[in-house]
């Protein structure tokens, strides 16, 4: 078996706790790194899910009142990638691909004798490696994109060695003025063109970083007898034994930056003009704080004369300045080398204002200075303020409709399966209906606090196999599903689902009798559309909005979720007459493959 010490935590759930401790046992004898937990029902997994660290599950098919499909339904909604390997002694074919449809990991039958344990650690074992290689992967990637706070930067990955190129981004086309292809077919092809005397030290750098070490290092790029300079920064990515197995980093160009420090230095007048004509407050102090010069821009947004600001160390402006902390800060600062970050300035008045600070050091006229551009942030702040309450209130809501209103819900549905055993009544029906619309308005709501907040990893999908999956999952009474050379989308797999569902759920419950609801492909994206009685043209943007509906069945939530699901993934959507007279919502700036 695999080495790595590394232990994967297991789940196995079984109604039959003898055999769910005898295949912890020999799964454990058989991978040492293996260690299970068991739970003989879906509610008990469930919890220890939510009170354990768990690696995989491994689940039996048929158990009282429920099976392994729903059990996984129930479990993907706060685990979306949690390996899941259905464990079943009920084995068929129509099982199986119920299995496959639902989204299993692995689907396994139970056979006798112990090697069947071999195989089942094996299947674990490949499950979870892969399961955490495509989360180190994405990971990385994320990295990638926090490292590049700018559009023009080129970001990078390549292997430990340099000798294969993973990941570039078309920045580095614009930049080296060279093709990703051909970086692809030879990834050191990159070192042709900086400058010959830069080379040897970018070498340097490449050994260094391959050896586990982060670093960064300026040099020339020459394209077309035009020298660029740029500044790259390389970080290895380290396997579990701490070994380099990725190296990601980025490229920036500072040309325009150099080219600023030369004029700098060599045209002091150039600097005052833009030191006084800047839209950005400006302020230049020396080593131990004291400032030496203001723009008026600066002198103004602070209520003071120029002059009575000259001399006064900069802690009595600057609110979030610590006098220690700074100078040190001010000696470690290398030259040329800009900072950005926030502080808050003190007016005259003693009122206070935030704002973005780049602060660089420069050699002006031989003496040791730091030039600090100021810029006002506080519509940007207040912006920020606003966003957190409004996410706080989200918050709030949804722990109220969750936990608040679900549980009355369930005491009440509970208490109606009782009271129906004892008496019978027409009016039982109508309040379990009730109930059940309740409840479904509970989801919905619950769907629109956090369907922005699912993470949109994309992939290809198949809309013909996800639609008919989901119009399994959907009540539609003696409604047909028809599907027109539906395409594979890239989109949020989950998130594509909750909007074909709550899609067929709206024609169904709104169609007016038996309806057929046909999916099928466009140009640059998909539809789905009924022979149902249509919508008006008056109420066709209406219907998307939260709370709206024409039925005593629907929720009115339903259209508003599909609505934030399309932009969330920046898709457009527009609800039209289909051609048999009913509704027909196209789906477009779909990427199809």
């Amino acid at each position: 078996m695999n080495d790595s010490s590394e232990t994967i935590s297991v789940l196995h759930v079984d109604d039959d706790p003898h055999f769910a401790d005898l295949a912890s046992t020999f799964l454990e004898r058989t991978d040492p790194q293996i260690d299970v937990v068991t739970a003989s029902n879906p509610t008990d997994g469930l919890q220890l899910l939510a009170e354990t660290r768990i690696d995989c599950v491994v689940s039996d098919y048929d158990m009282p009142h429920t099976n392994g499909i729903d059990f996984l339904e129930q479990l993907r909604r706060d685990h979306p990638e949690l390996p899941f390997i259905l464990y079943t002694g009920k084995g068929s074919e129509e099982i199986a691909s119920d299995a496959i449809s639902a989204g299993v990991t692995d689907y396994l039958q139970k056979e006798r004798g112990t090697s069947q344990y071999t195989v089942l650690a094996n299947r674990i074992r490949n499950a979870v490696e892969q399961s955490r290689a495509k989360r180190a992967t994405r990971e990385s990637q994320t990295k990638l994109t926090q490292i590049a706070a700018k559009a023009d930067d080129v970001l990078y990955m390549f292997s430990a060695d340099w000798t294969e190129l993973l990941f570039v981004n078309s920045a580095y086309e614009d930049l080296w003025g060279d093709s990703i292809e051909a970086l692809e077919a030879d990834p050191k092809r990159f070192l042709e063109r900086i400058h010959p005397d830069d080379r040897g030290r970018v070498r340097e750098v490449m050994q260094i970083v391959s050896e586990g070490r982060s670093e960064t290092i300026e040099y020339r790029v020459v394209v077309d007898g035009e020298r660029r300079w740029v500044r790259a920064d390389s970080k290895p990515i380290l396997d579990s034994n701490g070994q380099p197995e990725r190296i990601v980093g980025f490229v920036r160009n500072i040309t325009a930056q150099k080219r600023r420090e030369q004029q700098l230095r060599s045209s002091r007048a150039r600097l005052e003009a833009l030191f006084e004509h800047s839209p950005d407050m400006i302020a230049i102090h020396d080593a131990e704080g004291r400032i030496c010069d203001v723009n008026e821009r600066f002198a103004e947004a602070l209520g003071y004369a120029a002059a009575d600001l000259v001399g006064l160390p900069v802690w009595e402006i600057d609110t979030t300045v610590e006098p220690d902390r700074a100078r040190a800060f001010w000696t470690e600062l290398p030259t040329n080398d800009p900072r950005r970050f926030e502080a808050e300035l003190q007016r005259r008045d003693g009122t206070t204002f935030p704002v973005e600070v780049h602060l660089i050091r420069l050699n002006l006229d031989g003496k040791d200075r730091f030039v600090a551009m100021d810029r006002d942030i506080s519509d940007q702040k207040a912006r920020e303020h606003e966003l957190l309450r409004q996410n706080e209130r989200l918050d709030r809501f949804a722990s109220v409709v969750s936990h608040d209103l679900r549980n009355p819900l369930q005491v009440a549905q509970g208490r109606l399966e009782l009271l129906a055993a004892d008496c019978e009544s027409d009016h039982l029906t109508d309040l379990d209906a009730a109930l059940e619309r309740m409840n479904a308005l509970v989801d919905d709501l619950l769907t629109l606090a956090h369907e922005g907040d699912a993470a949109m990893d994309l992939e290809v999908v198949d809309l013909t196999d996800l639609a008919e999956a989901c119009w399994a999952t959907v009540q539609t009474d003696a409604a047909t599903l028809t599907t027109n050379s539906a395409p594979a989308v890239r989109a949020n797999r989950q998130q594509l689902r909750q909007l074909l569902e709550n899609l067929f759920r709206n024609a169904v419950e709104h169609g007016g009798g038996p309806v057929t609801v046909t999916v099928g492909g466009l140009e640059n994206g998909f539809y789905v559309a009924d022979d149902g009685r249509g919508i008006p043209d008056g109420e066709r943007e209406s219907v998307f909005e939260s709370g709206y509906s024409t039925s005593s069945e629907g929720t009115g939530y339903g259209l508003s979720i599909v609505d934030r699901i399309v932009g969330l993934h920046g898709w457009e959507r527009q609800l039209v007459e289909s051609s048999a007279g009913g509704a027909r919502f196209n789906v477009s700036n779909v990427e199809t493959g």
